[in-house]
């Protein structure tokens, strides 16, 4: 359960950016989801700025339990192609993280990922934290993942069990690309969808010819991404 005192170190402007990080990082994994969500909520208020989100949650990744260490990895997971390349994908996300985007493989397996994308400022998916799997294969650069929303999701190029309709992942899929350029590409998408080959047609419907009522309901799959 949150303390009191966690919440007013949450709340409060004058806090350290640096000390609420290290504060987040002994929480018990089953709390951060709340977390999650009063740190948004005090996005809402001006307490905390996007940038510092942002930063926060890539930094977050490198703290929970499915997260692993490059030196934890079993030498088998690095002796093939496939998994050389995700470890250095991993590493370059590490070092050099794109804005709104997070991911990493799950414990103990390079060859499946967890990954959160920010919904984009300035859109009706702002403030959204959607979460997404990706499942690579050996074949892998050669071939894209399989990448799905695990969070619920309203979007003309997104299937109803998560899979996404994105040309990357797909017939224009190249070898030159990583899991940050999958991700950002993913961002994307969600303001500038592609409502001529959709994967659901009530979404691409609604965005063609009722925006109102199409950004109420990302709306409301933006507040369930908040209790996920």
């Amino acid at each position: 359960m949150l303390s009191c005192s966690l919440i007013s170190k949450l709340s409060s402007r004058s806090v350290g950016q640096r000390s609420l990080a290290l504060s987040f990082c002994f929480v018990p994994f089953p709390t951060t989801a709340l977390l999650c969500v009063f740190l948004f909520h005090c996005l809402s208020r001006s307490f905390l700025s996007r940038s510092f989100l942002s930063s926060f949650f890539q930094m977050c990744f490198s703290t929970l339990p499915f997260v692993p260490s490059l030196d934890q990895q079993p030498l088998q997971a690095m002796s093939t192609k496939a998994r050389r390349r995700l470890m250095r994908d991993f590493k370059r996300l590490q070092d050099d993280p794109p804005a709104g985007v997070s991911g990493a493989p799950t414990d103990n397996n390079i060859m499946v990922w967890n990954a959160v994308i920010f919904g984009p400022e300035g859109t009706p998916f702002e403030d959204g934290t959607f979460k997404l799997s990706l499942e690579f294969t050996e074949n892998y650069p050669n071939r894209p993942p399989t990448v799905k929303f695990v969070s619920q999701m309203f979007h003309p190029n997104v299937y109803a069990d998560g899979g996404i309709c994105l040309d990357i992942l797909q017939n224009r899929w190249s070898p030159t690309y990583d899991v940050a350029a999958i991700l950002t590409s993913i961002q994307s998408l969600l303001d500038e969808p592609n409502p001529n080959s959709p994967a659901n047609s009530a979404a691409a419907q609604l965005y063609q010819e009722n925006k109102r009522e199409y950004e109420k309901k990302v709306k409301a799959i933006v507040e369930a991404s908040w209790l996920e």
